[in-house]
């Protein structure tokens, strides 16, 4: 488990997320493991955009890749944002998607896997036209974090 990209080989940062260190709550001894899930709040963010980007320095994948090419299934309401939506539209905050549009399907803890979260894209009608405003959103980084390469 990590909550930073380090440096190091592939392998080492796999043998770090296999494990955890401390304990989930102070005053209880419960051990972490590789299984304990914390809420990092805006740390995902960053840990998307470095991952993102070495796969593009490494020519995995484009800034401008398609994310239905990347994500088969993605559809977002208007069915030309659903086609023209890039990687780097994942990140800028600009779909047309209200304001923490979605937030509450996962946050506070949902039963709705990301998978769900992903697919209730299609029914958010936008506040805006695409690319237009910028409106702070958090699922469209979970959206990011489904389209790496497999």
């Amino acid at each position: 488990m990590t909550s930073r990209h380090g440096g190091g080989d592939r392998e080492r940062r796999q043998d770090c997320r296999r494990q955890g260190y401390g304990v989930r709550k102070l005053g209880d001894p419960t051990p972490v493991d590789e299984f304990t899930l914390f809420g990092i709040g805006f740390e995902h963010q960053g840990i998307y955009d470095r991952a993102l980007a070495t796969l593009v320095d490494e020519k995995q994948l484009s800034w401008d890749d398609p994310v239905y090419q990347r994500l088969p299934g993605f559809v977002m309401y208007d069915p030309y944002v659903s086609h023209e939506m890039t990687i780097r539209d994942l990140l800028t905050h600009r779909s047309g998607m209200g304001l923490g549009e979605g937030d509450l399907l996962f946050w506070p803890h949902s039963t709705y896997t990301r998978e769900e979260v992903i697919y209730k894209l299609r029914f958010m009608k936008p506040a805006s036209s695409f690319r237009s405003h910028y409106a702070y959103d958090n699922l469209l980084y979970m959206t990011a974090g489904r389209s790496f390469p497999q």
